[in-house]
C-alpha cells in the first residue's frame, strides 16, 4: 500500500486590514489590533487569537492551547 499524501494547511485571517497571511502561513501586522487567525487542513480548522502592536516584532512559534472549532 502506497503512503498517504499530507494535506498542506491553507490559512485565513478574520480581518486582513490587521494581519495578511503568506501561502506559507507567514502572518503579517498590517495595523495595530486584534483578529483571529485560522488554519484549515483537510476537514478540520483551528483558531488562535493573534494581536499587532506597532513597533513588536514577533514569531509564532505554536499554539499553547488549540481551540477545536465545532461543525
Amino acid at each position: 500500500a502506497g503512503r498517504a499524501q499530507p494535506v498542506r494547511a491553507t490559512w485565513s485571517s478574520g480581518d486582513t486590514a490587521i494581519v495578511a497571511i503568506g501561502a506559507d502561513g507567514q502572518l503579517v501586522g498590517r495595523m495595530a489590533g486584534s483578529t483571529v487567525v485560522w488554519a484549515h487542513q483537510g476537514p478540520d480548522s483551528i483558531a488562535a487569537s493573534v494581536s499587532v502592536t506597532p513597533g513588536v516584532r514577533g514569531t509564532v512559534a505554536a499554539l499553547a492551547e488549540p481551540a477545536p472549532i465545532a461543525d
